[in-house]
């Protein structure tokens, strides 16, 4: 009866031995399939950083070469824009040039390098609904011509309302803006006390951006020059739209766009990528100087 007891007791603990050897087994190979688990997420992330970094370094000099191409185009366009201002060209016409030297169809090659440019006749425009300007101070503010300045006395934008929204920094809050109004039309060739209006607009909030203003002054069949110029600090991103209409847009007015200023804008496109450049600049009639002299002099002029 002992020999059978032990016996049974001998097997039952053979079996446990067993089953912890098993466990202990299955357990080695969970941790080992956890750790290769492991090991390839690792393994898969470097290789993917490896594989990124080797394709930034492929394209980062085809990007390159692609902005290169696009400032080249611009480059380009800004001549044409210089000689036909200098010889007293229109700027209608001068745009037209520039669209048709490098269209989308007929791209210029550079010869240097595997790219080309060519610019974009939608981008590429006298026809500004909108003006941005990335600062505005009060040393220099900005000066907007408000006429067509291939025409400039016998053509009227029949601008009645001008808008201006910008932001402000940080450090200033509830800035002014001075606005100066010449007017520019065929039967004013003096500065009159009625020729010029100045008035200071505080900031009212907008949508948007910090600060708006509405001027009503400009009146129909006039042209002018319309100087902006912040008091109190610099002004941020500012954008201004001219309406045909008083109160702007919510007065029922359209959009008139502003022929004074010209936007060229380039696309350069390498093996692998495009990038786009644009340029604006504004046109100032090359009449022997006499439109410039006459809006700023405070003295009558004879010719």
């Amino acid at each position: 009866m002992l020999s059978r007891i032990s016996s049974k007791h001998l097997s039952l603990h053979e079996c446990m031995f067993d089953n912890t050897h098993h466990n202990q087994e299955g357990s080695v190979l969970l941790y080992s399939l956890l750790l290769l688990v492991v090991m390839s997420g690792i393994a898969f992330v470097i290789s993917s950083l490896v594989v990124r970094e080797t394709q930034l370094a492929r394209t980062f000099d085809d990007s390159l070469t692609s902005f290169y191409a696009a400032e080249s185009g611009v480059e380009r366009g800004l001549d044409i824009f210089g000689e036909h201002r200098d010889a007293s060209g229109e700027l209608d016409s001068t745009i037209a040039v520039i669209e048709a030297f490098a269209p989308p169809t007929t791209p210029i090659p550079l010869a240097a390098n595997d790219a080309q440019y060519e610019i974009d006749p939608i981008e590429t425009t006298n026809q500004a609904l909108e003006l941005n300007i990335p600062l505005l101070d009060s040393d220099g503010g900005a000066q907007i011509e408000m006429y067509d300045p291939d025409n400039p006395l016998t053509t009227f934008l029949n601008i009645e309302s001008v808008q201006i929204a910008w932001d402000e920094p940080p450090s200033c809050t509830s800035t002014r803006q001075e606005l100066t109004f010449y007017k520019f039309d065929s039967n004013q060739f003096t500065l009159t006390d009625d020729a010029v209006y100045k008035q200071v607009y505080t900031c009212s909030p907008s949508t948007g951006y910090d600060c708006q203003i509405v001027s009503n002054y400009p009146s129909p069949n006039t042209n002018y020059v319309l100087r902006i110029k912040p008091l109190d600090c610099v002004s941020l991103n500012a954008n201004i739209t001219f309406y045909n209409f008083d109160n702007g847009a919510p007065g029922g007015g359209s959009l008139v766009p502003v022929p004074s200023r010209a936007a060229i804008s380039a696309i350069g496109t390498g093996n692998q990528s495009q990038r786009r450049m644009t340029a604006r600049t504004k046109w100032v009639p090359n009449a022997s100087g006499l439109v410039d002299f006459v809006l700023f002099s405070v003295e009558a002029v004879t010719k």
